[in-house]
């Protein structure tokens, strides 16, 4: 199987899990809004501030038995506030999945393109949207979240200034899958070109 359609699959999946979470959120915040919309109704008593600050709690087990654990505990109002549309939930998810992505092209694709298309080394098969991913990248696993001087580097997602907090909305996120695919459709013309018309004594370095 052809690397370059491996990597398509590994983009297609984690954007599949980005989708599938982004979803869950919205569905966890609706959720939570209707069980306090019937407290409120159950409970003549209760106010909307009280159910804000009343538990959240994740836990294993059945609650009424001996054994059951409590995994995480936060308040109501957190967690409408973390599945609001654009809140943490969305940020977080969104800079692990282009963590993910720039680490499967890196790590595994990448080198594995570059020999068996192009006939190449790693390091001479260049990509701007994959070098802008790096400098994203950095950011968030090296400068908790934070824009350092070389993300003045980019060519292409020109999003973010030094010391701007990385935060990629649903629509940037969008636009890098959709570039991605795009660096991976260009790939594949190419290497269709140069298996057709380049000679084997020398293959210069490739960039898209």
């Amino acid at each position: 199987m052809s690397p370059l359609f491996e990597y398509r699959a590994v983009i297609d999946g984690i954007y599949g899990v980005y989708l599938d979470a982004t979803h869950g959120f919205s569905l966890a915040l609706s959720r939570i809004g209707e069980v306090q919309r019937e407290n409120l109704k159950l409970m003549p008593d209760m106010t909307q501030e009280k159910l804000d600050q009343a538990s959240y709690v994740y836990g294993m087990g059945d609650p009424n038995l001996p054994g059951a654990r409590e995994l995480h505990t936060c308040t109501q109002a957190e967690i409408k506030r973390r599945n609001a549309k654009g809140g943490p939930n969305y940020a977080i998810i969104a800079n692990l999945c282009v963590v993910l992505l720039y680490q499967y092209w890196e790590d595994q694709f990448r080198g594995e393109i570059a020999q068996v298309l192009f006939g190449i080394n790693k390091d001479d098969l260049k990509s701007d949207l994959l070098g802008d991913l790096r400098l994203i990248r950095n950011a968030i696993v090296h400068h908790r979240g934070v824009a350092t001087a070389e993300i003045s580097k980019c060519k292409v997602l020109h999003w973010f200034s030094p010391g701007d907090t990385v935060v990629i909305g649903e629509a940037r996120f969008d636009e890098i899958i959709l570039g991605l695919k795009r660096v991976a459709d260009d790939l594949e013309r190419k290497s269709k070109t140069s298996a057709r018309g380049e000679g084997a004594t020398h293959k210069p370095a490739r960039s898209w």
